[in-house]
């Protein structure tokens, strides 16, 4: 997990990226798994990088995620 430090610029951490996954799930009631990744596809460095910034964000309580649909939703 990248976090800001001496290393890595808090523009190339996985928490400048967070506002990004939130305000595109925030458009829609809830989406996909996979249209999500799509629609922020430019945006990552790859997929573990993307599943990353979901777990923080589900850790938070910020996410749902529906099993049976399969599907992403965002949580007030």
């Amino acid at each position: 997990m990248k976090l800001p430090s001496k290393i890595f610029t808090f523009n190339e951490s996985l928490i400048s990226k967070i506002p990004l996954v939130l305000n595109e799930i925030k458009k829609y009631d809830s989406i996909p798994f996979n249209i999500l990744y799509d629609k922020l596809n430019g945006k990552f460095n790859d997929l573990t990088e993307f599943l990353d910034v979901l777990d923080c964000v589900y850790a938070l309580g910020k996410i749902s995620y529906d099993f049976t649909e399969r599907r992403i939703s965002y949580v007030v």
